[in-house]
């Protein structure tokens, strides 16, 4: 009943017509990179946060050189099983955003 819905909002606004878009100046890639870059440099709370992006993934990936070639030649799990056992401790962080939603329905009573 949704899909019907939606599906019919998009065919109706489909026939709006829009203004003209006035074309995009050139960008370079490396000059947005570095643009962006410094701007999450400079930023009290977004250095934080891509330091520790940065030390988490080097450090998840430098785990997976490790665990991997001891889940198949040890443990012997088959690929399935390397993919499900690696990533079986993220799937509470699944259910945060329905608990979160709960939670705030809760609380809003």
């Amino acid at each position: 009943m949704l899909a019907t819905i939606l599906s019919a909002a998009v065919l109706l606004l489909g026939r709006i017509a829009e203004p003209m878009r006035v074309p995009a100046s050139p960008r370079h890639p490396v000059l947005e990179i570095r643009d962006g870059a410094r701007f999450v440099w400079r930023q009290a709370f977004l250095r934080p946060m891509l330091l520790t992006g940065v030390a988490w993934n080097i450090s998840w990936f430098v785990l997976q050189v490790a665990y991997v070639p001891y889940a198949v030649r040890v443990l012997g799990l088959t690929a399935q099983g390397v993919g499900f056992e690696s990533h079986r401790p993220a799937a509470p962080a699944g259910a945060g955003g329905p608990a979160g939603r709960a939670g705030v329905r809760l609380r809003s009573r």
